[in-house]
């Protein structure tokens, strides 16, 4: 393909001067490398029926989509309906934990989940990672268009600074380049006053509080007397969050500030017991955390207790043996079956 410019965007211009048959076009919203330009919208139309006419595939390397959707002023799903495949990522923009997702066609799907296996990234105890990525959309999404007013009002700050060259000017996304050519004493001094002023007027979430930086550290706890974590929830009013560890030891903190509320854990259980999931009532009132464990000669026997979520009080604790390897006889039963208060 002919090569623009880098300071410019790829058009439908480029395509049409190509001059081999073409299997698939990949196309990146918003292109990082050109501080974050994208193509106009019926360029970018253009560009997708080019493809589509001489029956290629069109595949969107939407890694900061949620930021693309902004600079477009439309909806995510009308962007991501003009491809056969999109890419997105889960902490680019909205600052989940790592992952992507790739949403296309049921067989396109398929394969990508038989490759992604191939490739070794098929790993145990990956709905954390979704999780995040569903809470973090609901917070960050409709503060997109925030964060492109405040860099473009950055880009005007900058715009009378001698040596200072934004490209694109004004932002398309919310992550502009900014050139510096360094000059004449009292510039650098020039720039910071004026980058000072934009940061205070930082825009402001639905709590009130400045929406820093998603990989700005709000707070770190360590809790040493407790195996790894395997599982974390958040509660619905988003207050506290909830820690399990694989010894049935459950932790709650302030989601805020970080302070520990309560630590509780469960006794009586086997010493091979290793708690996998943790989960929320709806109406945040229960905390339930399940897990597993076995010993040679002995069956699987999955165990789940119930706390009170304010307190950490345990409610109920259960353990039964699973369906395939359930006792014949009423006393084996009777004797792997418990259930009752703690």
């Amino acid at each position: 393909m002919p090569s623009r410019p880098r300071c410019a965007a790829s058009a439908v211009d480029d395509l049409t001067a190509v001059a081999e048959r073409a299997a698939a076009l990949l196309i990146e919203l918003p292109q990082r490398d050109l501080g974050g330009q994208q193509p106009d919208w019926e360029d970018l139309q253009a560009q997708v029926e080019w493809a589509t006419g001489r029956g290629a595939a069109v595949h969107l390397d939407g890694a900061r989509l949620w930021e693309s959707a902004a600079g477009y002023g439309r909806p995510l799903a009308e962007i991501a309906t003009l491809f056969d495949t999109v890419y997105v990522s889960f902490y680019k923009g909205i600052g989940a934990l790592p992952g992507c997702c790739v949403p296309g066609p049921a067989d396109i799907v398929a394969e990508v989940r038989e490759w992604r296996q191939r490739m070794g990234g098929t790993l145990f105890g990956l709905w954390p990672n979704a999780a995040s990525a569903l809470s973090c959309q609901r917070r960050r999404l409709p503060l997109m268009p925030a964060y492109l007013r405040h860099a473009r009002a950055i880009a005007t700050a900058l715009g009378n600074v001698a040596g200072v060259r934004v490209v694109p000017n004004p932002p398309q996304v919310r992550r502009p380049w900014r050139h510096r050519h360094r000059g004449k004493p009292g510039r650098d001094d020039d720039l910071r006053q004026r980058l000072h002023h934009q940061r205070r007027r930082r825009p402001r979430g639905c709590d009130g509080r400045v929406q820093r930086g998603h990989r700005r550290t709000l707070w770190v706890r360590k809790y040493r007397d407790a195996q790894a974590p395997t599982a974390v929830a958040l509660s619905p009013d988003g207050s506290t969050l909830f820690v399990e560890t694989g010894d049935y030891r459950t932790l709650a903190y302030n989601a805020i500030t970080g302070h520990q509320r309560w630590v509780s854990s469960v006794r009586g259980l086997r010493k091979d017991s290793s708690a996998t999931a943790l989960a929320v009532s709806p109406d945040g009132l229960r905390l339930f955390v399940t897990g597993q464990s076995a010993s040679n000669g002995r069956p699987w026997t999955y165990q789940t207790a119930a706390y009170d979520a304010a307190a950490g009080a345990t409610r109920l604790l259960t353990a039964a043996c699973p369906a395939q390897a359930w006792p014949h006889s009423r006393h084996q039963r009777e004797a792997t079956v418990c259930r009752g208060r703690c």
